[in-house]
């Protein structure tokens, strides 16, 4: 085979894989041709779902497993020498001490967001996402908020990135989410096991609905609306730090008009308020309280509104606000 004939087959194999309806690992590596037991040896495997799957005997020497869901996945005798492990959501302890005696090493991954994720784990209940999940829904829904996108397409923006090549049956459930029929027990059509509040139990589908649920949730909690009829509007988030409370009220009847944002921090931090070409920053090195006072805010315009805490590594926490 030449060069020209190989490129074609690789793109050929690689359409195939996109246009896969399906997530399931063992069933995209038979269509790239790939066998799990010799070709994973060095490969970028983190955060990869591997629920289930069978790696038995498989080569994941040097691999990057850091972050794969490992639910019920088969690991007997794999060759696992140099392989990086961590945050495996399923990985029972006796297995970790197996792995490491095989010479595997095990790597925590920091998660930037974690200070945040204590208020999703309260508000999400009964759901149960692993905090792996919950981070990347809370990176993507930051975004989805700040989008002039319609209900369902922020849906979809914020968990399309967890289930690629998916939009179909994601827009078909996420139609059921916003409705609210997913608590009914007919997830879909494409569900034959009734909704499960557990993600590590959940089929594909059923994780499709968390995930498109808890989604829904985050943004509502992330957007902050104002308007003359409604001008004042208030949230609390609970940290690992303790209580953050925000306070916005939206003066438009008054000369000029103006945003006041009151911030009670539980740390040290700073307040950031973005729209348009407008950026104001107040900090304190102390916990406490930080406002930030926005003159002449034009109507029916999105600002951003990022929280840091000082004395944690993380990303920002990003609340959006509208100004109806």
């Amino acid at each position: 085979m030449n060069n020209t004939e190989a490129y074609q087959e690789l793109e050929l194999i690689i359409e195939q894989v996109l246009n896969a309806p399906t997530d399931d690992f063992s069933e995209l590596a038979t269509k790239a041709e790939l066998a799990l037991v010799n070709d994973l040896a060095g490969a970028n495997l983190r955060e990869v779902d591997f629920s289930g799957v069978d790696l038995k005997g498989a080569d994941l020497r040097g691999a990057d497993l850091r972050g794969a869901i490992l639910t019920q996945t088969n690991l007997t005798d794999a060759k696992v020498d140099k392989a990086l492990f961590g945050n495996n959501l399923g990985l029972s302890e006796a297995t970790k001490q197996e792995l490491e005696k095989l010479g595997a090493i095990f790597e925590e991954l920091r998660q930037p967001n974690l200070p945040w994720l204590t208020h999703l784990r309260q508000l999400l209940q009964p759901l149960s996402i692993p905090d792996q999940i919950l981070a990347q829904l809370l990176d993507s829904c930051q975004e989805a908020a700040q989008s002039s996108l319609l209900v369902g397409a922020k849906l979809l923006y914020a968990v399309e990135g967890l289930f690629p090549n998916q939009s179909q049956a994601l827009n078909q459930l996420a139609q059921r989410v916003i409705l609210g029929h997913h608590r009914s027990g007919e997830v879909s059509s494409q569900a034959e096991a009734p909704y499960s509040p557990s993600y590590s139990t959940a089929t594909s589908a059923q994780k499709m609905v968390l995930s498109l649920s808890a989604a829904k949730q985050i943004i509502e909690a992330l957007t902050l609306d104002v308007s003359p009829v409604q001008p004042r509007v208030e949230r609390q988030w609970l940290t690992t730090a303790g209580w953050l409370t925000l306070q916005i009220e939206y003066l438009a009847h008054q000369q000029p008009p103006k945003l006041q944002i009151q911030g009670n921090l539980p740390c040290g931090g700073s307040l950031q308020l973005q729209g348009g070409e407008e950026t104001k920053v107040v900090q304190s090195s102390e916990a406490g309280s930080l406002s930030i006072e926005l003159l002449n805010p034009s109507p029916n315009q999105k600002y951003t509104l990022a929280v840091y805490f000082r004395s944690l590594e993380q990303k920002p926490l990003v609340f959006t606000m509208c100004t109806n």
